[in-house]
């Protein structure tokens, strides 16, 4: 799949054009327009007329009873609200008339009825990068004020072999681990009053412009309304099969809308065009949960831990003190296993998990080869690290988890999902409806505020030079940026998926010397730390 992502991007200059070696299709000429935009053919896209996406020449996109907004952002949740909020604070572009049309309805909650609510199951690791943007907004002092929890130790390591590599001083934070819906909640509150948001605004349909012509996009909402936009922001996307854990039961959703930026859990169809994608199911399913940990009275709940087992990887995230929130990838059997447990069972399941020393293979002589290549991978380390930095990170222990906060229990699918254009004809796509990332690097959230950042930029660029709101170059610029920053990471986040979901000796082998080797090495590891946090 890795290779099938690299190559859903390659593009080669071709008669003054950029032309995609997967689909054929024709990129953007250096003086016209969008060539052509291909929608995903797939068996899951909707044959129904009111759940659909129409970019025909006999579309209704010229609706004269519509209303007419500069831009559109279907789908609030992190990223829309983030671009509403980017969008509302430029100097450039807040005269624009921006809609966000929220599928959710509106909550009263305040910042400090949060403060003193139950911790959210779903949580995101917030980076360097989008703490910036976040406080550039306003936002992040507001989410501060909440609660946060920051990571400034982690600790990685293999279930198949004795190799593990840490991160962190316990000084400086490398992220900020904060709940879906605070986060929501505190974009939503600095929204500025010149943009409108409409809650339980749902689309029924998207009526698409053909390329390379004047055509706006046009929305049908489900109460009847029609919207047209001059530049239409899509950042929302579906995941099927979750579960959830309400008392002593396990509810079985059909849908789960995840963007409007990974926000709470919502029945029904969400009726979205579908868009050509290279996408992959893992076969695996992220239980999450919020779990009470054994801790001193004084000792401070500062680290990540993640440990790598033949299902997936098991995380524990700081929150606060005593309490951390769960991220478990495994075979989704198991998920479902692990959600019928009573609450002590599912402690006991954890701990037993990070605790274990068992592995898939235990014969003697592997196990020699493992220890002798990772020592060999540490003294090697050493010849590339002074004598103050190369010394090997000492493991540490977990804490034992010894209770689960009621109804935090929760699970749903993964998968790899990368839009092969970000853009079309006045479309533009952000957040989880460009790229779905597996969460073992947890960085799903920082893609979509990078999204948001660079189309921010590029909208605010281009009509700085006087062009059309939506151009075919502005939107260009766009997808090259973010496609060239989020392929680099998809990327490396499948490969490590497939690489840790193998038990095959020459595998662990080969990731124990890497790991052992990198660990030491400590121009590596401050050059990883410093990419995250750039």
């Amino acid at each position: 799949m890795t290779t099938k992502v690299l190559r859903s991007l390659q593009v080669v200059k071709k008669s003054g054009s950029l032309q995609c070696v997967v689909c054929g299709s024709r990129r953007y000429s250096t003086s016209t327009n969008a060539e052509s935009f291909s929608t995903n053919t797939s068996s899951n896209t909707s044959s129904t007329s009111t759940n659909s996406t129409n970019t025909s020449s006999t579309s209704t996109y010229s609706r004269k009873d519509a209303e007419l907004f500069d831009i559109v952002v279907a789908g609030g949740g992190m990223a829309g609200f983030a671009m509403a909020c980017s969008l509302g604070q430029s100097k450039v572009l807040s005269s624009l008339r921006v809609l966000v049309l929220e599928g959710g309805p509106h909550t009263d909650a305040s910042l400090e009825a949060l403060s003193a609510a139950p911790h959210d199951n779903r949580v995101c690791a917030i980076a360097p990068p989008s703490v910036r943007l976040l406080d550039k907004l306003g936002v992040w002092h507001d989410i501060c004020g909440v609660r946060t929890g920051p990571v400034k130790r982690m600790q990685v390591w293999d279930s198949e072999s004795d190799a593990m590599i840490a991160f962190g001083d316990g000084h400086r934070a490398l992220a900020h681990i904060v709940e879906n819906r605070v986060t929501v909640a505190a974009l939503r509150a600095r929204v500025p009053s010149s943009i409108e948001v409409r809650y339980g605004a749902r689309v029924q349909s998207f009526d698409l412009p053909p390329p390379a012509t004047d055509g706006l996009p046009l929305l049908t909402l489900r109460d009847g309304g029609h919207i047209r936009a001059r530049l239409l922001v899509r950042g929302a996307s579906v995941v099927r099969g979750a579960s959830v854990v309400r008392g002593a039961s396990v509810e079985h959703l059909e849908v789960w809308t995840v963007c409007r930026g990974g926000n709470t859990a919502a029945r029904g169809t969400d009726s979205l065009p579908w868009w050509q994608h290279c996408s992959s199911r893992y076969g695996q399913s992220a239980v999450v949960a919020t779990l009470q940990l054994e801790r001193e009275e004084n000792e401070s709940n500062i680290t990540a831990w993640q440990k790598f087992l033949p299902n997936g990887p098991l995380a524990i995230l700081p929150l606060r003190h005593g309490l951390s929130s769960l991220v478990w990838t495994t075979a989704p059997g198991h998920a479902q296993a692990l959600l019928a447990m009573d609450a002590r069972s599912f402690a006991d399941a954890i701990n037993s998990a990070l605790w274990s020393n068992e592995r898939a293979h235990s014969a003697p002589w592997l196990e020699s080869l493992q220890r002798r290549g990772t020592q060999l991978a540490r003294d090697v380390g050493h010849l590339f690290s002074s004598a103050t930095a190369a010394q090997v990170s000492s493991r540490l222990l977990p804490p034992p988890v010894v209770g689960v906060v009621e109804d935090s229990r929760a699970s749903f699918p993964l998968a790899l999902n990368h839009a092969v254009h970000y853009t079309a004809n006045r479309v533009v796509l952000v957040g989880d409806a460009a790229h779905r990332v597996h969460p073992l690097a947890g960085q799903g959230a920082n893609l979509g505020f990078g999204d948001v950042a660079a189309l921010t930029t590029a909208l605010e660029t281009s009509l700085l030079l006087g062009e059309t709101l939506g151009s075919a170059s502005c939107l260009y610029e766009y997808e090259r940026i973010r496609q060239r920053e989020n392929l680099v990471m998809l990327a490396a986040i499948d490969a490590l998926q497939k690489l840790y979901s193998s038990t095959a000796p020459p595998l662990v082998l080969l990731r124990a010397l890497g790991l052992a080797a990198v660990d030491a090495i400590a121009p590596i590891k401050e050059k990883i730390e410093a990419y995250v946090q750039r």
